[in-house]
């Protein structure tokens, strides 16, 4: 089993430009925030991180049944769920731990795969696969605060000697978080709304499914105003 070790997370945005656009400006309603967490694996001595879109935050509150207020849930969920090899891969079988892992894990359902499985049901089943990747592949935790802070330090130093900008000399020369996931933590902020609008999206596409010719079906699909007006249920929640 491999160990993954959290150093630090940050927040930053991205942006889809126009398509021949010289000046790469892009349509407000492209502008995403985006999270990224920093890590170390110390059996071989490689530095690597994750990039988390912002929507993939939401697609795993209803994909998963994460609960919408544990933020650290959800990119704990993240990080352990891109490393799950798929049973239709045949050289997940060549490989030890994967083989272990999708052998565990042959029972428990993959909620993201079962579009009317109930939340609780969903978050149920997301726990034991995460916890099928941390016993047979990896386990993501966060590093010791003094190594942390020691890389944060030593980062700095080679900063300044570089004549890096200021601004990005003081990102690094300060005392790192208690955990390396609070500055993700402390700024996510997930719109009800948007979580809201993808599990319309989901029962839509499920009643496609079930019955593709039909007005009930026609009647979720997506901009209907006065129709679908009703689904934003969450109010804040």
């Amino acid at each position: 089993m491999d160990l993954y070790e959290i150093y630090d997370s940050s927040g930053a945005y991205s942006y889809q430009p126009r398509p021949g656009d010289r000046a790469a400006r892009a349509p407000l309603g492209s502008v995403e925030p985006q999270w990224s967490v920093f890590l170390y694996r110390p059996d071989v001595a490689q530095c690597g991180g994750l990039t988390i879109p912002h929507a993939r935050l939401e697609a795993t509150v209803v994909q998963n049944g994460v609960d919408a207020e544990d933020v650290q849930t959800i990119v704990e969920t993240i990080l352990h769920w891109h490393l799950m090899p798929s049973p239709d891969d045949p050289l997940a079988w060549e490989h030890g731990g994967a083989t272990a892992f999708l052998e565990a894990s042959a029972d428990i359902p993959d909620p993201t795969r079962h579009l009317t499985m109930p939340s609780e049901e969903k978050a149920a089943c997301t726990a034991a696969r995460v916890a099928a990747v941390r016993q047979h592949l990896a386990a993501m935790d966060p590093a010791a605060y003094d190594d942390r802070a020691g890389a944060m330090a030593a980062r700095a130093f080679d900063l300044v000697a570089a004549a890096a900008p200021q601004t990005q000399v003081a990102y690094y020369d300060r005392a790192p978080e208690p955990h390396p996931l609070d500055p993700v933590i402390g700024a996510v902020r997930l719109d009800p709304a948007r979580i809201d609008s993808l599990r319309a999206y989901l029962a839509w596409m499920q009643a496609r499914d079930q019955q593709p010719h039909s007005r009930a079906t026609a009647l979720l699909g997506p901009g209907l105003p006065g129709v679908t007006r009703d689904m934003f249920t969450s109010k804040g929640a």
